[in-house]
């Protein structure tokens, strides 16, 4: 028979609870993502666009979020992808001061907290390709940048 030390043996339980807890599963990576938008990352051909919805995984804090949107200028043979579409807007920043690309004045409605964030127009928007730049600081304390791309070719289909 082993002798065991008084001290261990009661440690053994909260030494098999913590193994429990790091092997499981959690949600460490429970930053704000962007899970949708509309419009869609896609060419869109809506009349009368005027608003850009997009709609994170959890709430952030309007107070220490910014989003910013613009019209991307185009090299001279255009887009032929999505891709590309993604790479040129990948090229923006939040912080980006000066940029090659028009700045569009949008108004976000988000207010407090909310996973969903509508920024409006008060024209419609013309046709062009477009990126939405944000950073925004989730309420699980953490910061987290993106941006959503899409072209709007200015149709006739019904408005946003």
């Amino acid at each position: 028979m082993y002798a065991t030390k008084p001290g261990l043996a009661r440690l053994a339980p909260a030494v098999l609870a913590a193994a429990v807890f790091v092997a499981t599963p959690g949600t460490a990576d429970a930053h704000a993502h962007l899970r949708a938008a509309d419009p869609p990352e896609a060419i869109v051909d809506a009349a009368g666009l005027r608003e850009i919805r997009l709609v994170f995984s959890e709430p952030v804090v309007d107070r220490f979020s910014t989003f910013r949107a613009f019209r991307l200028s185009l090299p001279e043979n255009g887009i032929r992808n999505l891709t590309q579409l993604n790479t040129l807007a990948s090229e923006l920043g939040v912080d980006t001061e000066e940029s090659a690309h028009h700045e569009v004045e949008l108004e976000s409605d988000l207010s407090s907290q909310s996973a969903e964030v509508t920024l409006h127009s008060d024209e419609p928007l013309p046709a062009g390709a477009y990126a939405v730049v944000w950073r925004v600081l989730s309420v699980d304390g953490h910061t987290t940048t993106g941006f959503h791309a899409f072209v709007h070719a200015g149709g006739t289909a019904s408005s946003h």
